[in-house]
């Protein structure tokens, strides 16, 4: 069991210098949130961005099980907003995604920061929309809650729709304005 060990910890320290997107997909989906993988990881992302965001978008498109230990790889790095950018003016998906999510994990403050939350809400891919969601929810944005209705009424895939649904129903005025009484 001891060999076990070893072999897998040289491995997925392996990964890390091989450093690929592929590697990085394996890891996200066998390695699980601990300390050697953030590692690997980081020399993944230290190489190219984009590897990370690709692997972590090949084995998990919408962040569900990788969070966590993509979390953690981006806090410890801290990319550039001109990363962030450059990822985000990226034709893939992928970048996209990977962009909104660094913002969210960083806790990226700004208004530039907010309008590619709203820029991603118009993005073709599910993945790209999601994480556009997902920032708007956890920054309560309340002037694009709006804008967010169309995809509740919509065909918009369940994943969208089960993730914009609760970031309206949670941000509502619980005191509503009302606009004029009818009289007595």
């Amino acid at each position: 069991e001891k060999n076990d060990t070893i072999f897998s910890h040289a491995l997925i320290h392996a990964l890390g210098y091989i450093g690929g997107a592929e590697e990085a997909e394996f890891i996200i989906k066998n390695c699980g949130n601990n300390p050697l993988s953030v590692m690997a990881l980081s020399k993944i992302m230290k190489k190219d961005p984009r590897l990370l965001f690709k692997g972590i978008y090949l084995a998990d498109p919408f962040y569900e099980n990788s969070e966590p230990t993509a979390k953690t790889t981006i806090e410890n790095l801290k990319p550039s907003p001109q990363t962030v950018l450059s990822l985000f003016s990226e034709k893939d998906p992928a970048y996209q995604a990977g962009a909104l999510f660094i913002l969210r994990a960083l806790n990226a403050k700004g208004k530039g920061v907010f309008s590619l939350f709203e820029t991603g809400l118009y993005k073709t891919h599910t993945a790209v929309k999601l994480q556009a969601i997902r920032g708007i929810r956890e920054y309560k944005l309340k002037d694009l809650f709006p804008k967010l209705l169309p995809f509740i009424q919509s065909q918009s895939p369940n994943i969208i729709r089960s993730s914009a649904l609760p970031t309206i129903l949670e941000n509502l005025d619980p005191e509503p304005t009302v606009l004029a009484r009818a009289p007595l």
